[in-house]
C-alpha cells in the first residue's frame, strides 16, 4: 500500500483533503500533517511514496520542505498544492516539484495526480534509479543551445518567437517549459503541447528567470566523458522521429494527438540523456559494449541495469506531469505488445518512426540481416502492414532532408 503525506499550515485545509479522499483509505495510507519542520520528523520515523505540500508555510516553507526532501529522500515524487504562485516562491520551488495544482483544487483531480505518481513506481522497479530521475531538476541542455538562448534573453527586445525557436531545438528545455506552463498554477482550461504556444503563455520575462536559474536550465557537461555520446545527435534523431511519427498520425487523428505524437518521438530517447548525465561512467561503459557486441543499446542495458533507458525516460516524464499517452509511447517503444490492446496511436506511430529512422541511419539497435526492429506481427493488428514501405521511404527523405551530408554515417547511440 502507498504512504501519502500531505503538508499545510491550516488545520482545516488537511481536514478538507481528509475529507476529499475518504474514499482511498483503503488504496492508500495517508498521513496529515501542520508544517514543514513535522513533516520532515515525520519522514524521519515513517517512508513515504509521494509528497504534497502547501507553499507559504511558517518557519519551513513549502519550497524549502521540498529541497530537503529532495536531499534526504529522493525516492519521494514531490507535488506542491498551493493557491499562493507569487514569482519567487515558484522560481525556487520549479527545479525541486515534480508537479504543481492549484488550491481550490477538485478531489478527483488530486487523487488522479497521485494516483498516476503511485502507478508510475511499475514503470521503474529499480530503487536506485528512481532515486536518481526523481532527484533530477532539470535535464541537461544542449551547450550550443543553452548559450545562444542567454544570448537572446539578453536582448532587451527579445520576441516570444525567436525565444520559442532556440527552445525548441532542445528536449530538456522544452520538457521543463512543458512542465511548468501545464501545472494548475496557470489555470490553463487545455494542455499545451506546442513550445512556441507555451512560451507565449510564459513570457519572455519568465522564461528569462528560468535561464537564470542554474538548476532549472544546464549545459550538459558529461559528453567529453562519453566516447561517441554527443547530445546534438541524440536530439537530431529525436526530431526526426517526431517528423514522422507526427506524419503517419496525420490526417488520422486531430492536431493534439498529431502534436502529441511529434512531442513523444522527440522524447523517445531522452532516457539515454538522464543515464548520460546522471550515470556517466556506467552509462559510457554500456555504450561501449553496444558497440563492441553490435547489440543494441536497450538489450545491453537491459541486461545490466534490469530496464531500459524507455524506462527511465517514460518515469520522468511521467513524474514530471507529460500526458499518459506520451509516457506510454516512450516506455514502450522497442516492444509495443506489452500494451494490453494494439491499436493505431501514438505509440505505434513512435515504434515505427524510431524504428524507420534507426534503420535509415544504420543505427546500432538494428545489424547483420535484421531489416529493423519493427514489430511485424503488430504492424498488422495495429493496420499498417501495408503502408510499411511507404513510411521507410518517407523515413529516407526525412533524413535526406534534415540531415547534413557529412553527418549522416556518424555512428548513433539507438
Amino acid at each position: 500500500m502507498r504512504r501519502i503525506l500531505f503538508v499545510d499550515d491550516e488545520q482545516k485545509i488537511l481536514d478538507g483533503i481528509r475529507r476529499s479522499l475518504r474514499k482511498q483509505r483503503k488504496v492508500w495510507e495517508m498521513e496529515f500533517v501542520l508544517g514543514g519542520a513535522e513533516a520532515l520528523e515525520r519522514m524521519q520515523e515513517q517512508s513515504f511514496d509521494v509528497l504534497v505540500t502547501d507553499m507559504r508555510m511558517p518557519g519551513i516553507d513549502g519550497a524549502e520542505l521540498l529541497t530537503r526532501v529532495q536531499d534526504q529522500y529522493p525516492n519521494v515524487v514531490r507535488l506542491v498544492l498551493s493557491g499562493h504562485a507569487e514569482l519567487e516562491g515558484l522560481m525556487r520551488a520549479v527545479p525541486v516539484a515534480h508537479q504543481f495544482l492549484s488550491k481550490p483544487c477538485e478531489p478527483d483531480v488530486l487523487q488522479s495526480v497521485v494516483e498516476r505518481a503511485c502507478q508510475l513506481h511499475g514503470l521503474l522497479a529499480d530503487e536506485r534509479l528512481r532515486e536518481l530521475v526523481n532527484g533530477m531538476q532539470s535535464l541537461p541542455a544542449r551547450p550550443t543551445t543553452y548559450a545562444r538562448l542567454t544570448s537572446v534573453l539578453a536582448r532587451p527586445d527579445a520576441a516570444f518567437e525567436e525565444v520559442a525557436a532556440v527552445i525548441a531545438e532542445d528536449t530538456g528545455m522544452s520538457v521543463k517549459v512543458l512542465q511548468l506552463v501545464n501545472s494548475s498554477f496557470f489555470g490553463l482550461s487545455q494542455r499545451v503541447n506546442e513550445v512556441s504556444k507555451a512560451i507565449s503563455l510564459l513570457g519572455t520575462e519568465m522564461v528569462k528567470n528560468l535561464a537564470m536559474s542554474a538548476e532549472v536550465f544546464r549545459p550538459f557537461a558529461g559528453g567529453d566523458q562519453i566516447p561517441d555520446f554527443h547530445i546534438e545527435e541524440l536530439q537530431h534523431r529525436g526530431l526526426l522521429v517526431a517528423e514522422l511519427a507526427r506524419e503517419i498520425l496525420d490526417g488520422r487523428f486531430d492536431r493534439t494527438t498529431t502534436e502529441d505524437a511529434f512531442l513523444a518521438g522527440a522524447l523517445f530517447n531522452v532516457g539515454e540523456l538522464v543515464l548520460a548525465s546522471q550515470m556517466t561512467e556506467k552509462f559510457a561503459e554500456l555504450l561501449r559494449r553496444s558497440q563492441c557486441e553490435a547489440r543494441p543499446l536497450w538489450r545491453i542495458e537491459e541486461g545490466e541495469l534490469g530496464v531500459t533507458s524507455a524506462d527511465v525516460g517514460a518515469y520522468l516524464l511521467g513524474v514530471w506531469g507529460l500526458p499518459y499517452s506520451i509516457v506510454e509511447a516512450v516506455a514502450y517503444q522497442h516492444n509495443p505488445k506489452r500494451l494490453e490492446s494494439a491499436e493505431l496511436g501514438i505509440t505505434s506511430a513512435v515504434h515505427v518512426g524510431k524504428g524507420l529512422i534507426a534503420e535509415r541511419l544504420n543505427a546500432d539497435f538494428y545489424v547483420g540481416d535484421e531489416v529493423s526492429e519493427i514489430d511485424p506481427e503488430y504492424l498488422g493488428k495495429v493496420g499498417m502492414a501495408g503502408e510499411l514501405e511507404r513510411w521507410r521511404r518517407r523515413a529516407e527523405d526525412l533524413v535526406a532532408e534534415r540531415t547534413p551530408e557529412e553527418e549522416e554515417d556518424d555512428g548513433c547511440i539507438g
